[in-house]
This record gives C-alpha cells, sequence and structure tokens, in this order.
C-alpha cells in the first residue's frame, strides 16, 4: 500500500466512525489508570494477563462466542470481558480489507476481528513473537502481525499530521522478537516501518499485550520484566 493509499484508508468515514466509537464506548473512565487490553488465547495472551493480575491491574479481554479462553475468570470482577457483536465484525472487516486477505474461515476471522479491536483499545502496545522478512522491509508474523499492523498505521497517520514525510517518528510499540530475544520499538518514515532495538518503558495507561501462543522461557521473562518495580 503506498502513502496515497494509506492516507484514504485511514481517513475514510468508515474507519473513522470506528475508532470514534471504540474510543467512547472501550476508551472510558480514568486514563490514567493502568489496564491491560489483550485477547484471553494461551501462550502469550495468558502470560500479560496473569503478570497484569498479579499487578493488581484491570484486565479487559476481547473475545467472541466460539474462542475457547485460557485463565479468563467470569467471575473477577477485574477482568472485563468483550464478545464481538455484529456490527464490530462488521466494522473490524473494513479496517482488516488491507492486511488480511483469504482467511474465509469464520473462527481464523474472528481471531482477526479480535485482533483488530485490541489494536484499536489501546493507546500503547506490547507484542511478543517472530519477525518475517520480506523482500527489504520486516513485519511481524501471525496473527500478532494483524494487530502489530493496525496499531501502527493507526500512530503513523496521527503522528505524522504536519511533519516532512521524510521524517522519522517513534511509536508507541514495542515488539520482542524471540530470535534476537531482544525489544525493539517501531518507528515509522512516509508509508515504511522501521524497527530499532530499545529498552520499552513501563507499561501506562491503557496498554495492549499480545503475542505467539508459542511463547518461550524466555518470552516469558521478558513480559514478567515489565512488570517489576
Amino acid at each position: 500500500m503506498n502513502g496515497t493509499d494509506e492516507d484514504e484508508f485511514l481517513s475514510s468515514p468508515e474507519v473513522i466512525s470506528w475508532l470514534d466509537h471504540v474510543e467512547t464506548t472501550c476508551m472510558g473512565g480514568d486514563s490514567e489508570a493502568r489496564c491491560l487490553v489483550t485477547g484471553g488465547a494461551s501462550g502469550a495472551d495468558k502470560c500479560w494477563l496473569d503478570n497484569a493480575r498479579r499487578s493488581g491491574l484491570n484486565v479487559c479481554v476481547w473475545s467472541f462466542h466460539e474462542h475457547n479462553m485460557c485463565g479468563v475468570n467470569p467471575s473477577d470482577h477485574s477482568i472485563t470481558l468483550n464478545k464481538l457483536t455484529d456490527d464490530e465484525k462488521k466494522k473490524s472487516d473494513k479496517v482488516l480489507k488491507d492486511i488480511a486477505r483469504g482467511s474465509g474461515k469464520d473462527y481464523v476471522r474472528n481471531l482477526l476481528r479480535r485482533n483488530a479491536m485490541i489494536a484499536q483499545d489501546c493507546s500503547v502496545l506490547y507484542a511478543v513473537g517472530h519477525f518475517l522478512k520480506q523482500g527489504k522491509g520486516t513485519r511481524v508474523a501471525g496473527g500478532t502481525g494483524c494487530s502489530v499492523e493496525i496499531f501502527a498505521r493507526s500512530q503513523m497517520s496521527n503522528k505524522r499530521i504536519g511533519l516532512p514525510s521524510n521524517k522519522q517518528q517513534a511509536l508507541e510499540l514495542y515488539f520482542y522478537s524471540l530470535d534476537d530475544k531482544k525489544w525493539f520499538q517501531c518507528f515509522s518514515r512516509s508509508a515504511t516501518f522501521l524497527w530499532k532495538p530499545c529498552i520499552p518503558p513501563a507499561p501506562q495507561g491503557r496498554f495492549a499485550g499480545v503475542g505467539t501462543r508459542k511463547l518461550t522461557p524466555h518470552g516469558e521473562e521478558a513480559i514478567k520484566a515489565l512488570f517489576l518495580p
């Protein structure tokens, strides 16, 4: 997708309307309070949830009716469970149309829709997984990459307004590479994403924690370290 297509995608009435809906219905309350947003799956999602709960944080889990969640106790009042509505599915499909094509199975599609909602329900995103090399570019693999790309596009659009197209902008997007065993921060320049090694900040505000189901021990430690005082 080139820069012009990117601008048209992010400024379309459907996407703007959906972002306004998410901001008012999902991100209400005290913006300074720390709250984890995640997807309720095994692996990284559960690790994020367990560490957030041990730290006394509230948790928002996005899911859907056919989804078998892991580690989510419905009776825990500190956990808000949001299951995709038909309207949210339709609106997330508009956001996914240029990112996840060919995923026609309902269950897989709902996983991607859930990922889209997570990406739009936070101000900072942390992810754990694998980089995927594509030509000269680097992207995040799998369903985790879906959340990462949607979040990055949204941040890139907001941060580059009125700025030179060739100026790099730091995004509030942090990725732990299981292969490199280090954290990276995402930067944008025009319509390109760049990843640079970093020491990530401790999670603040409403932040998302996502990642691969096949989480390694050092991936678990990387997540745990973010919550240490």
